[in-house]
């Protein structure tokens, strides 16, 4: 009889596609990820558990003194480990980064870096109530035009909870900003053996005709969807099970590249798999359930290829 470990990691990588790099190998500190600050943390405390020095924790939160306050959410930043053959310019390219902002963020004064050591990747960040386009660029490396240009910005406006991409040759998408998600219009092209229905106004179901624990539900967020509450709303939904999440940047499935997010969820019976990302102009959620059996591996990515169709208007 197989290993059941053995079995889980199998069908999940047969299913979402994942690089050969092997990210089930990689812990959530690959992802850049939300923390809110619980009575007895500190700066020291929350920086020895990210792998950073005070000052490198105080410096990716736009942070001007060590005082936090229970309830703040603060980012637990992105880190990779560097590997023999690894450069800050293959590092760079490869994170839609560059060299100097490397340097800059990780506190470099030169360009040697050591097998085993972690680098803190810029990806994005969490407006939180003081914080300036002024303050977050000078953290990052960055000019206020820059940071503007990378998040088509047309002004120095910014607001709490609003996510600000920081990496230098990043570039956001084009949501449109006034979408009443009631009205959006759900698509998908369905194959054999799968059904695509609408549920409720906003929210929209593929269905494995022949097993009904398989199924992924679509959801159109609203247009001011707050990430945050978004994110820790779907961790919310996955509540007793282990989770994971993935950076969108290591996976060869196009269905999850890109993504603002992608979790995945599992147990003892069934996997679930929560990805937010954009399509058209519009904010979605997907939610996709599936069973820890063999069956999933020829089930499951024809779901996930039926999502990858998905159109809105």
């Amino acid at each position: 009889m197989k290993n059941n470990k053995f079995k889980l990691l199998k069908i999940a990588v047969l299913t979402l596609g994942l690089a050969t790099t092997a990210t089930f190998g990689h812990t959530q500190a690959d992802a850049s990820t939300i923390h809110e600050i619980k009575k007895g943390d500190t700066i020291y405390s929350l920086a020895k558990a990210s792998h950073l020095s005070v000052s490198q924790f105080m410096q990716v939160n736009n942070l001007t003194s060590t005082t936090i306050t229970i309830g703040e959410k603060l980012i637990i930043p992105t880190t990779i480990t560097i590997k023999k053959g690894d450069t800050l310019y293959s590092i760079a390219k490869k994170y839609d980064t560059t060299v100097s902002q490397l340097k800059h963020i990780n506190q470099l004064t030169s360009n040697t870096i050591y097998t085993g050591e972690k680098l803190i990747i810029p990806t994005n960040v969490i407006v939180k109530k003081g914080d300036t386009l002024y303050r977050i660029a000078k953290n990052y490396g960055l000019t206020v035009s820059e940071l503007k240009a990378i998040n088509s910005l047309t002004s120095n406006t910014i607001l709490i909870g609003q996510k600000l991409i920081v990496a230098k040759n990043g570039k956001t998408e084009s949501v449109d900003e006034n979408y009443d998600a009631s009205k959006v219009n759900v698509e998908v092209t369905v194959k054999n053996d799968f059904t695509f229905d609408a549920e409720e106004p906003r929210r929209f179901i593929v269905q494995y005709t022949k097993n009904d624990s398989y199924f992924s539900r679509i959801e159109v967020l609203d247009s001011k969807a707050n990430m945050v509450d978004v994110k820790e709303n779907s961790i919310a939904y996955l509540k007793g099970n282990k989770i994971t999440e993935y950076s969108t940047k290591r996976i060869s499935h196009p269905f999850y590249q890109n993504a603002e997010f992608f979790l995945h969820g599992t147990n003892s019976k069934t996997q679930t798999n929560i990805v937010v990302k954009e399509i058209d102009g519009k904010l979605i959620r997907f939610t996709i359930h599936y069973l820890n059996e063999e069956a999933s591996e020829g089930i499951t990515p024809h779901m996930i290829d039926i999502l990858n169709t998905t159109k809105v208007k």
